[in-house]
């Protein structure tokens, strides 16, 4: 057999890896590849590596996030619970930056007040529905709280006590329809009584009646306490005069009163302890 024919398979398998070494330009017996091997390396063989190197890049992320998903979990869980603990933070600091406003407004109402004894004091309960009508305050007997004592907020009058207990007791607010207070209009000095009204009280609104016929007063003008009767003291902001109307056969004059106070968020209040004897006149004396 001629030597040609012995040796082919590895004459053929020798100039195959001789080629491939001069497509990948390297040094084959101090011998540089060609330059125009080095055109065919970077045109066909380049390319495909490239491919083949992100493929393998994709698979071994894959493979790397299958490894590490449980880590993953508990990382995205953690953050999670971070978020909500910022958001419950945010809440909180909120709540107390309002409850510091709503604090200081009573202090300052308090200080420009000096001439009444008041007690400072939290709303612990109310009645059903969305008015503060009726609500609990957390001091009582203990404090030195009696019935008809006045209670307020730095915006005005929001009612008096009616039932009082060892630590806690009971008020009774202007909107209420068992509620009755002594008034005066500041700015034409009439007299009045703000009644609660059942339909009004929806509304946050009360009545004030027996106002005189001749009485000019009007939209806007504002109402405080008249301090007849003894039980409420003098010049209580009460609220603002929003119409007037005439009743029972013009004999008088009735007006609609909206209270400053918010009767949908109560939270703090005053209690003044400063009481005078009560004056009963009955129906026309009043509170």
């Amino acid at each position: 057999m001629p030597w040609w024919g012995k040796y082919r398979d590895y004459i053929i398998v020798g100039a195959v890896v001789l080629i491939i070494l001069i497509l990948m330009g390297v040094n084959f017996q101090g011998v540089q590849a060609m330059p125009g091997m080095e055109f065919v390396s970077g045109t066909l063989i380049k390319p495909v590596s490239n491919s083949l190197y992100r493929v393998g890049s994709k698979v071994s992320d894959f493979f790397y996030f299958l490894r590490n998903v449980g880590s993953v979990r508990s990382e995205n869980e953690r953050l999670t619970a971070v978020e909500e603990d910022y958001d419950s933070l945010k809440l909180e600091t909120e709540k107390l930056k309002q409850e510091n406003a709503r604090l200081k407004g009573l202090l300052d109402y308090k200080e420009a007040s000096a001439d009444y004894d008041m007690i400072g004091a939290r709303v612990i309960g109310k009645s059903s529905g969305g008015w503060f009508d009726i609500f609990a305050i957390d001091v009582g007997k203990d404090s030195g709280i009696e019935e008809g004592m006045a209670v307020v907020t730095e915006k005005g009058l929001i009612g008096t006590v009616i039932e009082v207990h060892d630590q806690w007791a009971k008020v009774l607010s202007i909107i209420d329809e068992n509620s009755s207070v002594s008034i005066r209009i500041n700015r034409t000095g009439d007299n009045g009584m703000l009644h609660g009204d059942i339909d009004m009280k929806a509304k946050g609104l009360a009545s004030a009646i027996y106002l005189p016929m001749t009485s000019n007063i009007k939209q806007g003008d504002d109402a405080i306490t008249s301090g007849l009767g003894g039980v409420f003291p003098e010049g209580i902001y009460i609220g603002k005069v929003l119409n007037v109307e005439n009743s029972h056969g013009d004999l008088y004059k009735t007006a609609i009163i909206k209270p400053n106070a918010d009767f949908q968020r109560l939270e703090n209040v005053l209690v003044i302890k400063t009481t005078h004897p009560k004056i009963d006149l009955g129906e026309v004396g009043g509170q």
